[in-house]
């Protein structure tokens, strides 16, 4: 997706979500959520064929480099968010995960608001994001929070860890203030 075919709306909505990117320190901002979600509702229309995720990379690298407001006259930590996002916690986190996510396609498991929280977490965690791989288990251990369905009864008097590989993040699909996320979920 090219820059020259973004309206105005888009293009702000873009700005909004390397700004956030840049100068964050990972706190949960509503309006962040829902101007990634908008960006990813409308790269999901265009229908291009190619995942959306990647997409969405590809257009905030593209994005990121061509911003000329001084604002963005020095994008280190976005540049840095996204490489970390996209080339190390996403494939790790599918990798860690691929016992019980390997039959999950990219679409069902990713969505703006899931990104949203990674790039949150990334970024909650602080400059210099290294070495890259205790960053990457890190955050994946902060992102995975959450324990669903166990196939082995547990009863109240009989106390049982789950395993690291159990513990997962939820996909969220809703978030106050920044609404349904796109996902095929969305109906729901």
């Amino acid at each position: 997706m090219d820059l020259q075919e973004l309206d105005e709306e888009q293009l702000l909505q873009l700005q909004s979500v390397l700004g956030y990117l840049n100068f964050s320190s990972g706190k949960s901002d509503p309006g962040f959520l829902k101007d990634l979600n908008q960006t990813w509702n409308w790269i999901y229309e265009s229908g291009s064929g190619n995942s959306t995720c990647v997409l969405l990379e590809q257009l905030l690298r593209n994005a990121l480099g061509e911003m000329t407001s001084e604002a963005f006259s020095n994008t280190d930590q976005a540049a840095t968010v996204i490489e970390l996002v996209f080339s190390h916690i996403l494939p790790a986190y599918r990798d860690f995960h691929s016992d019980t996510l390997h039959q999950q396609e990219d679409s069902y498991l990713l969505n703006a608001f899931f990104l949203g929280r990674v790039f949150e977490t990334v970024l909650s965690h602080g400059a210099p994001w290294e070495p890259i791989a205790t960053v990457t288990d890190s955050v994946i251990a902060e992102l995975n929070c959450y324990v669903g369905h166990r196939p082995v009864a547990t009863l109240e008097t009989h106390e049982m860890e789950p395993y690291a590989h159990e513990w997962i993040s939820p996909v969220p699909l809703y978030i106050q203030g920044a609404g349904s996320c796109t996902s095929p979920y969305q109906a729901v």
